[in-house]
């Protein structure tokens, strides 16, 4: 999403797309890191951070694709595995010989448990063995899952409605997202300048560049400055 600033003298004026809400999209969160991770014990929580952007609106269907394997010394009617998001429970599922090796769990994650910026995915596994005692199973190396990095998790959204509002300039109007899929979307803002700028003029678009970069950040987007 590309918006427009143009400068005339020292006052500045905004451009910003047509339409109340942009098209649906989906983008791929990588929440394993491309990373193997093998859960041991008989009662553990394995959590996954991840971030989304604040500027987007969540919509159905979102999707976890959790592709794992585990132990084959597992007892079906004692273990199993909950997927969690932000707290929410979706799903829970016995850990038996059916789901043993190069496993695939797809849940759905409603819109409503994902927020913009920090969000947790938690996977709660429980394993036991036939072995009566607990406390031999506590120390039992042969219980293990393994969460393969493959796993996906599909986030369905929307960005929401951007309402100009100078008295928050220019924080609401960098919109400094990371997640951006294409290289050409990471254009936040371009300023429009006259073809023989003023020095008044070259000092605002100084200025306007400045408060840019402290809110885009490095790596997160680019702007430019152009003449017409």
């Amino acid at each position: 999403m590309i918006r427009t600033v143009c400068l005339a003298g020292l006052a500045a004026c905004m451009a910003l797309p047509a339409g109340s809400r942009a098209e649906a999209r989906t983008v791929s969160i990588d929440f394993a890191a491309g990373v193997n991770a093998t859960v041991r014990g008989v009662y553990v929580t394995k959590d996954y951070w991840f971030e989304l952007s604040e500027d987007w609106g969540f919509i159905d269907p979102s999707v976890l694709d959790l592709r794992f394997s585990h132990s084959s010394i597992l007892r079906k009617d004692l273990s199993s595995l909950t997927v969690q998001v932000n707290g929410s429970a979706l799903q829970s599922i016995h850990l038996d010989p059916s789901n043993e090796k190069g496993a695939t769990l797809v849940t759905r994650v409603p819109a409503k448990v994902l927020k913009g910026g920090m969000n947790v995915l938690s996977l709660t596994i429980k394993m036991r063995s036939e072995l009566k005692d607990l406390c031999d199973d506590v120390h039992n190396p042969a219980l293990w899952t393994l969460i393969e990095k493959e796993s996906r998790l599909d986030v369905s959204f929307e960005e929401k409605k951007i309402e100009p509002d100078l008295a928050k300039f220019p924080s609401d109007y960098a919109n400094p997202d990371l997640l951006y899929p294409e290289v050409k979307e990471r254009v936040h803002a371009v300023i429009v300048v006259p073809d023989e700028p003023s020095p008044g003029e070259m000092e605002a678009v100084g200025a306007l560049a400045t408060l840019f970069g402290q809110e885009i950040g490095l790596g997160r987007g680019e702007f430019r400055v152009v003449s017409p």
